[in-house]
């Protein structure tokens, strides 16, 4: 069962196959977005500034919106030392420098050295 959220994109860029957690509930993983749509329009990308409707594939996780988050929890891309390994390998070249400090704020909020 695909969980659907409506929300206001902040930073950076989200893409289908991103993984999403909440850091509020002790890092509780969501899923992977599957779906982004915007005025009833599938997107191959959400970008600061716009609302967005998304939907997480849990992937068999056990995720109840209302139960173990809410409207009140702030939802982040899910990084690990080995996606920002990946980011910089293959990607060095399309990172901004906002993209950067964006990542440098996700390394403090999930603990990465």
């Amino acid at each position: 069962m695909l969980i659907s959220l409506n929300f206001f994109f902040k930073k950076g860029t989200l893409r289908p196959g991103t993984p999403i957690a909440v850091p509020g509930r002790r890092n509780l993983r969501l899923g992977k977005v599957v779906k982004i749509e915007a005025n009833h329009q599938e997107r191959k990308k959400a970008t600061e500034g716009e609302e967005v409707a998304v939907s997480i594939d849990p992937g068999g996780l056990s995720v109840t919106y209302g139960r173990q988050f809410d409207a009140n929890d702030k939802l982040y891309s899910f990084i690990s030392r080995r996606s920002i390994n990946a980011l910089k390998e293959f990607f060095s070249k399309e990172l901004t420098q906002d993209d950067i400090k964006l990542l440098m704020k996700l390394k403090k909020i999930y603990k990465i050295d």
